[in-house]
């Protein structure tokens, strides 16, 4: 989901010392956004067609980053290309140098910006780096902590025909139920949820991410031509990929709806403090 470039040395440097000047939210701040996601699809359980209900019901602590140069799709090729540009500068070029003798001693390196901004040498840096455009620190994102929940399924699709090789009808029902609970994991668990603030723009685009190998009692019944019948634990995803739900602003409740293919999905969230 999210791509990027690593930064070293004066880049690095310069970008993380020079954001924080920009911060609209402080870093480290914390919040907690509860949502419930429902996807419907296929019409009402008492239509002939194939309802389709999930309901995820969730809660994710984020916190929030620095202001960065881009959000979380990570920088565009404009933005890669002038950051090559910009390490080419003069002062860049020596901020480098200098970060490189330095390696990984995280004192010397906070020395060296201590000395560069003094001298006036990151400001300067910083001047040419955004001459080179691309690279202001437009974006905050606001990263999972942990995240938790539980996914709701009920689903009953069928699917009727006539078997060509035979020439004899057959009948498929196919059914998913029951509650799945995601526990509350951390980095390595389920990250069901990043948002970042276009600084520029003021707009806040929510990714709200469907937990992966979340599985509920589904049965499969096939009458007719070929008939079977088999049950158990089947994988099921919460929500189809759609358009991402943004509005002004920075992070705070809201209610979006996006159209699928056959149906909607719905995302409804509230903010609190930690």
């Amino acid at each position: 989901m999210m791509r990027g470039i690593t930064l070293t040395g004066g880049a690095a440097l310069m970008l993380g010392l020079g954001a924080a000047a920009a911060a609209q939210v402080a870093e480290d701040t914390t919040r907690t956004v509860q949502f419930t996601i429902t996807y419907k699809a296929g019409g009402p359980a008492t239509a002939a067609t194939t309802p389709i209900l999930h309901v995820l019901k969730g809660q994710c602590v984020v916190q929030a980053g620095l202001p960065q140069a881009w959000g979380i799709d990570g920088p565009t090729a404009a933005q890669e290309r002038s950051m090559k540009k910009a390490t080419t500068a003069p002062t860049m070029a020596n901020m480098e140098a200098e970060a490189k003798k330095c390696g990984k001693d995280q004192g010397c390196l906070m020395a060296l910006a201590s000395r560069m901004m003094d001298d006036g040498s990151m400001d300067r840096a910083m001047a040419e780096a955004q001459g080179a455009g691309g690279t202001e620190p437009n974006f905050q994102v606001w990263n999972p902590q942990s995240c938790s929940g539980t996914l709701t399924v009920a689903d009953r699709t069928t699917r009727s025909g006539r078997d060509a090789m035979a020439n004899t009808q057959f009948s498929e029902t196919r059914t998913l139920n029951g509650t799945a609970t995601i526990a509350n994991q951390g980095q390595r668990g389920w990250l069901g949820l990043y948002a970042q603030h276009d600084l520029k723009k003021n707009m806040t685009e929510l990714r709200f991410i469907p937990p992966s190998d979340t599985r509920v009692d589904g049965t499969f019944v096939r009458t007719g031509y070929g008939a079977t019948s088999t049950s158990g634990k089947e994988v099921v995803l919460a929500f189809p990929d759609v358009a991402a739900p943004s509005m002004p602003g920075g992070l705070q409740a809201g209610r979006k709806v996006a159209p699928t293919q056959g149906g909607s999905v719905t995302f409804e969230w509230t903010v609190a403090a930690k």
